[in-house]
């Protein structure tokens, strides 16, 4: 399981692909002795939480002091920028967000 496909999932809305793709990320992460602290934040997410709030706690464990850049909305989608990326949409604010955290980190991963 990749972060693409995590992506993917949140993208489509599908929040049992979300939890099920994040679990096993981080369960590959923890077989090679590494963590990905973003699995509980993520979970949350999708279990009814605050998505705000949960979509910003994601922020600060996975890009602790990165500033974002909120914009909207705008036709009914909210835009969220972090460095590296383009701008990332999505019919509401915590899912574009978490959107464009995560294609911050494969960004990152991608070098």
């Amino acid at each position: 399981m990749t972060i693409d496909k995590l992506i993917e999932a949140v993208e489509a809305g599908d929040d049992d692909a979300v939890r099920k793709i994040s679990h096993a990320i981080a369960s590959a992460a923890r077989d090679k002795g590494e963590f990905f602290p973003g699995y509980d934040l993520l979970k949350a997410y999708h279990n009814g939480y605050n998505a705000l709030d949960s979509a910003k706690a994601v922020h600060d464990v996975l890009l602790p002091g990165v500033r974002v850049i909120i914009f909207g909305p705008v036709d009914g989608e909210w835009g969220v920028t972090l460095p590296g990326i383009d701008t990332v949409f999505g019919p509401d604010l915590a899912r574009a967000w978490l959107l464009a955290i995560l294609k911050a980190k494969q960004a990152e991963e991608r070098g």
